[in-house]
């Protein structure tokens, strides 16, 4: 019973059908010549009370700063790989 009901299921197309192009989407290319732009996804993280209220001090006195300038700079730090434009606050360049 089981080996017919494995050879029903293989048979049978997915519920949903995927367009060429969504499968293209879904894949991430990560070396991009630097004229064209990446898309940005979005993180969140969960972080202590304390840790969110020293940050907002921090970029209180550092105006140049906000929350996601801040993180690029520590994963820059880290040795990971960030564009110089990425350390800078985009809402001042509007």
């Amino acid at each position: 019973m089981a080996k017919q009901l494995s050879s029903i299921l293989g048979s049978v197309p997915p519920a949903t059908a995927r367009k060429k192009e969504d499968e293209v989407n879904t894949t991430i290319n990560t070396k991009q010549s630097s004229h064209e732009k990446e898309q940005e996804v979005r993180i969140n993280v969960r972080v202590p009370l304390s840790l969110k209220l020293e940050i907002q001090d921090y970029i209180k006195k550092n105006s140049n700063e906000n929350e996601r300038t801040l993180v690029m700079r520590g994963l820059k730090k880290l040795g990971f790989t960030i564009n110089d434009g990425l350390l800078t606050d985009k809402r001042k360049n509007r």
